[in-house]
This record gives C-alpha cells, structure tokens and sequence, in this order.
C-alpha cells in the first residue's frame, strides 16, 4: 500500500471513529472510553501524516512506532467497548477490523524500519 493510500486509510479512520464515539461521550459510562478512542484514532492518522514527513530514515522508524502504538491504543478501547457491550457490536466488529489491519500494517513498517536502521549503522 503506498503513503498517500495509507494516508487516505487512517485519515478515514479517524472520521468513522469520531462519527461512532459522538454518541458515547453523551454517557456517563462510555463518555471516557470514548474520547481515549477518539485521540488515539486521530492520532494514528496524525502521526503517520508526520512521519510521511519525517527528516531522515530513524526519525521516521520513531515516527512510525508512535503510529503503532496509537493503531494499538484505538483497538484496545474498541475491544473494551465491544467486551463491555457499550456499543453495537457490528459497527464495533468492523472499525476493530479495520484497526487490527491497521496494527499489522504499521507493525510490519515499524519492523522493517528497524531492520533497515539497522543494516545502516553496520554500513557505518
């Protein structure tokens, strides 16, 4: 998948995750759940915005573990919204999909930004 694809992916992301979160905050019980998930999906869109902008190879290797642990966060409360049944399960069920894809992706960049940072200092 190539940046600006990605890019749109995250982006529309975080858009279907404030739609869904809007209701929660109106709940005592959901209202805190849903803005951790809120940040955390506008923040993987976010940080993969800067790291697509990224000043050399590490910073963008940091850059994207930031990515990651965001794409991590947004499941988790996804995950905690559908255990604890505060939400529907089928609108859950589909952004936790696409969260758990989204971890993938950026796991499997964060892993071969590593790699790559690594031969670099051999070649050093």
């Amino acid at each position: 998948m190539d940046p600006p694809e990605l890019r749109r992916r995250t982006k529309e992301f975080a858009r279907e995750i404030v739609a869904m979160a809007k209701p929660l905050l109106r709940r005592d019980e959901t209202r805190d759940i849903a803005l951790q998930l809120r940040r955390a999906a506008n923040g993987t869109a976010a940080n993969y915005r800067a790291a697509c902008r990224a000043k050399s190879h590490r910073d963008f290797t940091s850059k994207i573990a930031t990515v990651l642990e965001e794409a991590d966060e947004s499941q988790h409360w996804l995950e905690t919204l559908l255990d604890c049944q505060l939400a529907d399960p089928r609108t859950l069920r589909s952004h936790l999909q696409e969260a758990s894809e989204l971890v993938a992706i950026f796991t499997a960049a964060h892993e071969t930004a590593k790699r790559n940072d690594q031969r670099g200092n051999e070649n050093e």
